[in-house]
């Protein structure tokens, strides 16, 4: 960096970095910066006495004076509403308030990430949760109208899921040929397993009068057993015992999760933890007769 001083050089953060006469963003200058005055602030945003910087570019229609930071991406000042550096046309900036999510409105309009929600009503607009959100006509999820859903009688079930008097709905999608009226969450539903969605699904085999959750991913009804929705295979489901540690068993066969143990005695299976405190910290875990 030819033209640092080395002497008053020091390392701000999130990058930014300054000595006695200029200010540097990720070892380059930031052109007309003041080293006197400049301060980092969060979420990518600085400023010094006159002007406000966006990931160290400058921010032409941004009043240094007045400019806050309102999280979730979101900053404004006394004219002006910012998302992530860039201007939000026609935001009202006095009445600009953050709800959430991603989230925001002011007196007449409503923003999702920055981007005008063209149907949404400001005035009605409220967070569910789950990323629902509505208004007195529409229902919306992470920001897009959910066509088939009836705002006025759209609540939370639980567990991510929703419903109103005639659908049932999870992560935005309705659940095909659920029905609204007797629709009921046993807990045993995982919404996202490694940023992954997995929308619920029928499971068509399964007996929904004598159906129960089980824990650790397992259930059963009257006749089979499922881990994880997925049916195990065998008969007579209503013996099904959780043993711990994802094993399971039934009067007939031993599962270790969805997969069938060969050869083991189930009535007498017990589960044996052992520590070895002098083998590199290792827990091993066998099963037993």
């Amino acid at each position: 960096m030819k033209d640092a001083n080395a002497s008053t050089f020091k390392y701000l953060k999130d990058g930014y970095a300054k000595d006695a006469w200029k200010v540097y963003f990720r070892g380059n200058i930031i052109k007309d910066a003041s080293a006197s005055s400049f301060q980092v602030l969060t979420g990518g945003y600085t400023k010094d006495a006159w002007k406000v910087y966006f990931r160290g570019e400058p921010m032409p229609y941004a009043s240094a004076s007045s400019f806050q930071i309102l999280g979730d991406h979101y900053s404004k000042d006394s004219w002006k509403v910012f998302y992530s550096g860039q201007v939000i046309s026609n935001a009202s900036a006095s009445s600009f308030k953050l709800l959430g999510n991603g989230y925001s409105k002011d007196s007449w309009k409503v923003y999702f990430r920055g981007e005008l929600l063209q149907e949404a009503s400001a005035s009605s607009f409220q967070i569910l949760g789950d990323h629902y959100t509505k208004d007195s006509w529409k229902v919306f999820y992470r920001g897009q109208v959910i066509k088939d859903a009836s705002a006025s009688t759209f609540t939370l079930v639980g567990d991510g899921y929703y419903r109103d008097s005639w659908k049932v709905f999870y992560s935005g999608q309705v659940i095909p040929n659920a029905s609204a009226s007797t629709f009921k969450v046993l807990g045993m539903g995982i919404p996202e397993i490694h940023g992954r969605h997995f929308i619920s699904k029928e499971i068509a085999e399964a007996n929904a009068s004598s159906f129960e959750n089980l824990g650790q991913g397992y259930a059963k009804d009257r006749w089979n057993s499922y881990y994880k929705g997925q049916k195990n295979g065998q008969q007579g489901g209503a013996a099904v015992k959780i043993l711990g540690g994802g094993y399971a068993k039934d009067n007939w066969e031993v599962f270790y999760k969805s997969e069938k143990l060969q050869e083991r005695q189930p009535l007498h299976l017990n589960i044996l933890l052992m520590v070895m405190p002098k083998t590199a910290g290792k827990f091993i875990i066998r099963g037993s007769k």
